[in-house]
């Protein structure tokens, strides 16, 4: 199995970071706690920057990249005071479904250093490894 990486591509400004994420979870249940909704994009066919065919060209888009396999996910909003809460959080504050049919925004969560933002006692944290100006190509240009 591929090493997992981590991007995040802005595509207003042409940035592209690359982080490593190290830590664990901590078991808390507070992102499962809270209403957490994204933009998910194709990952099949589409262009490195352009995070797929269904990104909408601009923003901040996060990538998880495991070799061939990459998805990429647009924050579109992160609310702890919600009063709803994942439907597989168990009483003691897990997930019911941990080993075995979590969606993938739950297996990656979370993907980016703006995923915690709302988490500061998350156990997990990134350190950037690298950033550059993507070129028009890996922008999904040309």
């Amino acid at each position: 199995m591929s090493k997992t990486r981590y991007f995040d591509w802005n595509l207003d400004n042409g940035l592209v970071i690359e982080y490593a994420r190290g830590g664990e979870c901590k078991k808390c249940g507070i992102c499962c706690g809270s209403k957490i909704a994204v933009t998910v994009s194709d990952p099949y066919g589409g262009k490195p920057g352009n995070g797929g065919k269904t990104t909408d060209g601009k923003g901040l888009w996060h990538e998880i990249n495991r070799g061939r396999w990459r998805w990429f996910f647009k924050l579109k909003e992160i609310n702890r005071d919600c009063k709803t809460q994942c439907g597989s959080l168990t009483d003691e504050g897990l997930c019911g479904k941990y080993r075995n049919v979590r969606s993938r925004l739950c297996k990656e969560w979370p993907f980016s250093p703006h995923c915690l933002e709302k988490f500061p006692s998350c156990g997990y944290e990134f350190a950037e490894l690298n950033r550059w100006k993507a070129t028009e190509k890996e922008m999904g240009l040309k």
